[in-house]
């Protein structure tokens, strides 16, 4: 078992088990007694207050015994977002780390040691904000359309327009449109960017809703030649979601590579 202390700014309470079980929620079959972790057939578990858009790195030391199979899972409070390492093949006490990036709106992130089989054994675990990782995901989902509809919604599209994906673009007219929600956090820049080409002399917009309310200026497009777009937002204080609203008036407005993402 390693020797070393763990750091004091680490976020993990009892990070080393010398108080064995302690500020670890257990479920099955876990050994705290030998002062570090054994998974024998369950999981431990730790809740983390974390900030939103900031990166963590977890760094830790990792046993897998007796044709052990398991991993460690960082989850944030947000739905489906997360990040785990295979905890299978065997090995003596080998270092590992981890690094995690919250989506916003985060509040916390849940830290999980799961085993199936045999031994998987961790210790001092160190868990600390990351200042090397400049946090900037991408958090507008599909917007290369290469999924063609998935994660956006045409709800509001009347009859008789156009709102049509061909897993390239997204081309909208007669009012046709397509929208995505995507969580933010308040008081934080933004930088949105996007490219459309339009034909047949028609117009578009691409507009934005905040939530809980509130708008930005929207962006009218109308060049027949693929134009790049980029804005820069600052998110008012309280602000939980921006909704990007794409719109094809007239003629034919396609849309691709819609981005936001963070800026440091």
């Amino acid at each position: 078992m390693p020797g070393q202390n763990t750091r004091v700014n680490n976020l993990m309470r009892n990070g080393s088990f010398s108080r064995y079980g302690a500020e670890w929620t257990t479920l099955n079959t876990v050994d705290y007694s030998r002062q570090y972790c054994r998974v024998l057939n369950g999981q431990t578990s730790q809740v983390i207050s974390a900030g939103a858009e900031t990166t963590y790195l977890l760094k830790f030391w990792s046993q897998v015994l007796f044709k052990g199979r398991g991993e460690l899972l960082i989850q944030a409070d947000q739905p489906s977002v997360g990040a785990r390492l295979d905890l299978n093949d065997f090995h003596l006490w080998t270092r590992r780390q981890i690094s995690f990036t919250t989506p916003p709106a985060t509040t916390n992130i849940t830290v999980s040691v799961i085993g199936t089989e045999g031994e998987v054994c961790v210790d001092e675990l160190n868990l600390i904000l990351d200042t090397s990782t400049v946090p900037t995901p991408e958090l507008v989902l599909n917007g290369d359309f290469s999924a063609n509809s998935t994660h956006w919604d045409t709800t509001g599209s009347p009859g008789g327009s156009r709102a049509h994906f061909d897993g390239n673009t997204f081309e909208a007219s007669l009012n046709g449109r397509a929208r995505q929600t995507i969580a933010v956090t308040g008081g934080n820049t933004y930088e949105l960017s996007f490219r459309t080409q339009v034909l047949f002399g028609g117009h578009g917009f691409f507009r934005f809703e905040l939530a809980p309310s509130g708008v930005f200026p929207e962006i009218r497009v109308d060049a027949s030649d693929w134009t790049s777009h980029t804005r820069e937002f600052v998110m008012p204080a309280g602000t939980t979601a921006l909704t990007v609203l794409m719109i094809g008036i007239d003629g034919a407005v396609f849309f691709d590579d819609v981005s936001l993402k963070r800026k440091p």
